[in-house]
């Protein structure tokens, strides 16, 4: 026998209008924190000479 299942209101995909307004918080939280990231290794690359930075990468093992 099969059984019938009604319901009322239709499903939606959409999130709720206050969750709506948080996303573009996060999404400049994240694009500030990747800048932070992104300037502290330039700076940190550029305090390098070529001579120290090669010799940086002989010691790691990562030097061909």
């Amino acid at each position: 026998m099969t059984q019938y299942l009604s319901v009322d209101a239709a499903p939606t995909t959409g999130a709720p209008e206050r969750k709506r307004e948080i996303r573009p918080v996060a999404v400049w939280l994240l694009s500030v924190a990747a800048a932070i990231i992104a300037i502290g290794a330039v700076v940190c690359d550029a305090s390098l000479t070529p001579d120290q930075r090669i010799q940086a990468y002989q010691q790691s093992g990562v030097f061909p």
